[in-house]
C-alpha cells in the first residue's frame, strides 16, 4: 500500500520506480501527445487535492513499512449459518391430501476490509410452499401447488470504524442523501502496482428478491396413455436500493502518453 511519503506526493523513493508525469504539461509535439515528468518524481503540494488527501488520511490502510508487501491483514473472517425446515402433511380423505412446507436459513458474515473496515452481509433465505392433491377417480387426479421465496438482505455495505464523520467536512455533494462515499480499490490497472482495498463507507443497501409461483395440473390416465394439462405462473423480482456515492480514480493523466503500460 502507499507509504506516508507517497501520500504526500513524494515518489522519489517508491519501490516501483515509476515516473509520475505532470498532466498540466500535456501538449502535442510533432503530432504526438507528450507531457513532462515531475522534477524529482515529486508532486507539488498545491497540485494535490485537499479533499482526496483528507479522504485518504482517514480511510487508507496504513503501511507497516516501506517497499512492497508492507501491510499484513491478520483480522479474522467469520461466517455463521443457521437453518431449519418444517413440513406438515395431512390426509383429509382418500381423495384429498395437503402439505405445507417452511424452509428458512439465516446467514451472517464479517469480512475485514483493509485495517479498520469491513463488510458484514446478513441475509434470510425463506421459502414457503404447499400443495393440494385431489383424486376425482382412479384415473383423474388434480394437483395444485404454490410457493413464495424471499431473501431480505442487507447487501454488505462498506463500513469503517470512523463512519461517515471524516467526510462531513470535505464538501462532497449530497452527502446526507448518499450517507457516505467510497473509493473502489483492488489490484486492478488503476492502482497497480499497489493492491489497495476499498475505502470509505456506504449507506444502507437493503435487498429483497420476492419470487412466487402457482401451478395446477390435471392428469388423466387412459389405458397405456397418460394425458396431462395445466398451467404455471411464475414471478421473479429483484428489489434493491444502493445508497452511496462513489469516487473514481484513473492513472491516465499522470502516465507517459507514449508508454501507457
Amino acid at each position: 500500500v502507499p507509504t506516508a511519503r507517497e501520500l504526500s506526493g513524494d515518489f522519489s523513493q517508491t519501490f516501483h520506480g515509476r515516473t509520475i508525469y505532470n498532466p498540466f504539461t500535456t501538449r502535442v509535439e510533432d503530432g504526438r501527445l507528450v507531457r513532462d515528468p515531475f522534477p524529482g518524481n515529486v508532486i507539488p503540494a498545491e497540485l494535490i487535492s485537499p479533499t482526496m488527501r483528507a479522504f485518504l488520511d482517514a480511510y487508507l490502510v496504513r503501511a507497516d513499512a516501506g517497499g512492497s508487501n508492507n501491510f499484513l491483514d491478520t483480522r479474522d473472517r467469520t461466517s455463521t449459518a443457521n437453518s431449519f425446515q418444517v413440513r406438515v402433511d395431512h390426509h383429509f380423505s382418500n381423495s384429498d391430501n395437503v402439505f405445507l412446507r417452511w424452509t428458512e436459513q439465516h446467514l451472517e458474515s464479517v469480512n475485514p476490509i483493509g485495517d479498520r473496515g469491513e463488510r458484514s452481509p446478513e441475509s434470510i433465505n425463506r421459502n414457503v410452499g404447499g400443495g393440494w392433491f385431489h383424486t376425482f377417480s382412479p384415473s383423474v387426479i388434480l394437483e395444485v401447488r404454490g410457493g413464495l421465496a424471499t431473501q431480505p438482505t442487507e447487501d454488505a455495505p462498506l463500513e469503517h470504524e470512523l463512519g461517515v464523520a471524516p467526510q462531513q467536512a470535505l464538501g462532497l455533494p449530497e452527502l446526507d442523501r448518499f450517507a457516505g462515499y467510497f473509493l473502489q480499490g483492488g489490484n486492478n490497472n488503476n492502482f497497480q502496482p499497489w493492491n489497495i482495498s476499498d475505502m470509505g463507507v456506504q449507506g444502507p443497501r437493503p435487498r429483497n428478491n420476492p419470487n412466487w409461483n402457482a401451478a395446477a395440473d390435471l392428469t388423466w390416465l387412459r389405458g397405456n396413455h397418460n394425458f396431462k394439462m395445466g398451467f404455471q405462473m411464475l414471478r421473479i423480482s429483484r428489489l434493491q436500493r444502493n445508497q452511496f456515492g462513489q469516487l473514481n480514480f484513473s492513472p491516465e493523466a499522470t502516465h507517459d502518453p507514449q508508454n501507457p503500460a
